[in-house]
C-alpha cells in the first residue's frame, strides 16, 4: 500500500545576533538570561540586569525551507531524503 501524503511541513530557521561587547561579561557571572521577543535579557550574580534589542529584524526568506517533511494520513514522517528524489 502506497504511503498517501497528508501534509507537508516546510521548516525555516531566522537568527538574531546580539553583539554585547560593549558590556565587557565575563559568561561565569551570568545568573540567567533570556531572550524573548528578540530582546536579550541577562542577570548577573551581582544583581545587575541587561537589557539588549538589536533593533535589526530579518525577514524569513521562504525561497527555500531548510527541511521539507511529508507526512501520511495518521502523521507519521514518511520522508526518505532531503533531495527530492522521495
Amino acid at each position: 500500500m502506497a504511503n498517501k501524503v497528508k501534509t507537508v511541513e516546510a521548516n525555516y530557521t531566522q537568527s538574531i545576533q546580539h553583539d554585547i561587547s560593549h558590556l565587557d561579561i565575563d559568561y561565569d557571572e551570568i545568573q540567567h538570561h533570556w531572550c524573548k521577543y528578540g530582546t536579550l535579557v541577562i542577570e548577573m550574580k551581582d544583581g545587575t540586569t541587561h537589557e539588549v534589542d538589536n533593533g535589526h529584524y530579518l525577514d524569513v526568506d521562504f525561497k527555500w525551507p531548510e527541511e521539507l517533511r511529508f507526512y501520511n494520513k495518521d502523521d507519521e514522517d514518511i520522508t526518505e531524503d532531503q533531495d527530492g528524489n522521495g
